[in-house]
C-alpha cells in the first residue's frame, strides 16, 4: 500500500511465528532484511525503490480475524491470523515508487504487476 508519504508491506506469518521475538528486521534507509531469528537466511534481503526516513519508519504485527465460511462447523468459523506489517517512511515525500524493492524491478520496470502491487 502506497500514499504520498509512507509504503506499506502486508506479511503474513508461519502460524508458530507471531510475536516480533521471533523476526529479525533491519531497515536502513536504502535496504531491508526480514527474516527469522536464529535462521541463517532472510526472506526479504534487497534494496528500496528509493530512500526511506529510518527515525519514521517502523514495524509491527497485528492479529487479524478471518471469517471461513467455507466451514460448516461452528467451532472453526473463525481463524486467527497474524500479519507482520512494515511502515516505510518515504524521504522524499509524494514520490511513486514503482516497486518496493529493486530486485521487483528487474526486467521489466514498467510491468503492471509491480505498479498494482503498490498503486492501488
Amino acid at each position: 500500500e502506497q500514499t504520498l508519504d509512507t509504503i506499506t508491506l502486508f506479511i503474513d506469518t508461519p502460524p508458530n511465528k507471531r510475536t516480533a521475538k521471533d523476526y529479525s528486521i533491519t531497515i536502513t534507509s536504502k535496504h531491508l532484511k526480514v527474516g527469522l531469528k536464529n535462521h541463517n537466511t532472510y526472506f526479504l534481503d534487497d534494496y528500496f525503490f528509493s530512500s526511506v526516513d529510518t527515525t519514521e519508519s517502523t514495524w509491527y504485527i497485528i492479529e487479524k480475524e478471518l471469517d471461513d465460511t467455507t466451514d460448516n462447523n461452528t467451532d472453526n468459523n473463525n481463524l486467527l491470523l497474524f500479519e507482520l506489517q512494515i511502515i516505510l517512511a518515504k524521504q522524499k515525500r509524494g514520490e511513486t515508487w514503482l516497486s518496493v524493492l529493486k530486485k521487483d524491478l528487474d526486467g521489466d520496470n514498467t510491468s503492471n504487476s509491480n505498479q498494482s502491487m503498490l498503486l492501488e
